[in-house]
């Protein structure tokens, strides 16, 4: 059974295709850590469906002693309150008073880094950087460090005929600084 926790919403961790989100690794061990274990009991709610357009069971999750993992999530700083479609849940007030006493401490994800900020986003959208122009001079070409101070081109900088980032090892824009014995 897959459960949609009502009332919260934490960062993304394993959603194919986005990043994982600012506090994610973080929610998740807060989740491991107070329920693995733990005899729970899920609570639906009179305000929401029994079960998402995913499948997915809609409801809390409530330890024994009455601890309610929304209430006592949004107070850690690991998730944010979340009303879906404008219907909050029965418990909406006491999670969005959880989530302010987080806040104002900068609990969790309310401090650095995220500040608050969790969204998590296309990883098309965080495209790679556009590889460096090729420099110019780009018809030289010399397979190894060796080859460029045999003709007497070592060492090279970036821009100068021949020089190629995998020649410069510590990548500090200066390739064959040390003559090869």
């Amino acid at each position: 059974m897959t459960v949609r926790i009502l009332g919260v919403d934490a960062p993304e961790t394993k959603k194919p295709g986005y990043t994982v989100g600012c506090w994610g690794p973080e929610a998740a061990r807060f989740a491991t850590d107070t329920l693995l274990n733990q005899p729970v009991q899920l609570v639906t709610d009179p305000t929401q469906d029994r079960v998402d357009r995913y499948g997915r069971t809609l409801a809390y999750v409530v330890k024994v002693d009455g601890w309610n993992f929304s209430v006592e999530a949004a107070r850690a700083g690991v998730v944010h309150s979340y009303v879906y479609n404008d219907r909050p849940v029965v418990k909406a007030t006491e999670i969005a008073a959880a989530e302010t006493h987080a806040r104002d401490a900068g609990t969790g994800l309310w401090g650095a880094p995220c500040n608050g900020n969790t969204d998590s986003v296309s990883e098309i959208a965080v495209a790679p950087p556009a590889p460096a122009p090729a420099p110019p001079g780009g018809d030289v070409y010399y397979k190894n460090c060796r080859a460029a101070w045999a003709a007497g081109a070592a060492p090279l900088r970036t821009g100068d005929a021949g020089y190629r980032s995998p020649l410069d090892a510590d990548g500090d824009g200066i390739a064959c600084e040390v003559r090869p014995n």
